[in-house]
Protein backbone atom coordinates (compact mmCIF):
# COMPACT_ATOMS: atom_id res chain seq x y z
CA UNK A 1 0.00 0.00 0.00
CA UNK A 2 1.41 3.39 -0.95
CA UNK A 3 1.09 6.78 0.67
CA UNK A 4 0.36 10.27 -0.52
CA UNK A 5 2.54 13.04 0.84
CA UNK A 6 0.60 16.20 1.55
CA UNK A 7 2.78 19.12 2.53
CA UNK A 8 6.21 18.47 3.91
CA UNK A 9 5.56 16.00 6.71
CA UNK A 10 1.97 14.75 6.52
CA UNK A 11 1.56 11.29 4.98
CA UNK A 12 -1.87 9.88 4.18
CA UNK A 13 -2.44 6.20 3.37
CA UNK A 14 -3.57 5.40 -0.13
CA UNK A 15 -7.14 4.11 -0.15
CA UNK A 16 -8.93 1.41 -2.12
CA UNK A 17 -10.96 4.14 -3.84
CA UNK A 18 -7.76 5.70 -5.17
CA UNK A 19 -6.63 2.34 -6.53
CA UNK A 20 -10.00 1.90 -8.22
CA UNK A 21 -9.78 5.38 -9.80
CA UNK A 22 -6.26 4.73 -11.08
CA UNK A 23 -7.42 1.51 -12.68
CA UNK A 24 -10.53 3.19 -14.11
CA UNK A 25 -8.54 6.09 -15.55
CA UNK A 26 -6.13 3.67 -17.15
CA UNK A 27 -9.01 1.86 -18.86
CA UNK A 28 -10.62 5.14 -19.96
CA UNK A 29 -7.33 6.36 -21.46
CA UNK A 30 -7.14 3.16 -23.51
CA UNK A 31 -10.72 3.56 -24.77
CA UNK A 32 -10.70 5.60 -28.01
CA UNK A 33 -14.44 6.29 -27.65
CA UNK A 34 -14.02 8.13 -24.34
CA UNK A 35 -13.28 11.87 -24.24
CA UNK A 36 -9.55 12.23 -23.49
CA UNK A 37 -10.03 15.80 -22.16
CA UNK A 38 -12.43 14.45 -19.55
CA UNK A 39 -9.91 11.80 -18.52
CA UNK A 40 -7.27 14.53 -18.09
CA UNK A 41 -9.64 16.61 -15.93
CA UNK A 42 -10.42 13.62 -13.72
CA UNK A 43 -6.71 12.80 -13.45
CA UNK A 44 -5.90 16.34 -12.35
CA UNK A 45 -8.68 16.21 -9.74
CA UNK A 46 -7.32 12.97 -8.32
CA UNK A 47 -3.76 14.31 -8.15
CA UNK A 48 -4.67 17.46 -6.23
CA UNK A 49 -5.57 15.67 -3.02
CA UNK A 50 -7.99 13.17 -1.63
CA UNK A 51 -10.49 12.02 -4.23
CA UNK A 52 -13.95 13.52 -3.95
CA UNK A 53 -16.24 11.21 -5.88
CA UNK A 54 -19.08 13.77 -5.85
CA UNK A 55 -16.91 16.24 -7.81
CA UNK A 56 -16.06 13.56 -10.36
CA UNK A 57 -19.73 12.57 -10.73
CA UNK A 58 -20.65 16.21 -11.40
CA UNK A 59 -17.89 16.42 -14.02
CA UNK A 60 -19.14 13.25 -15.73
CA UNK A 61 -22.72 14.56 -15.80
CA UNK A 62 -21.68 17.81 -17.53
Amino acid sequence: MGVYIIGESLKVPKTVLEDVWLDTLSKLRDNPNFNSELVEKIESMTKVGMINSDDIIVLLKD
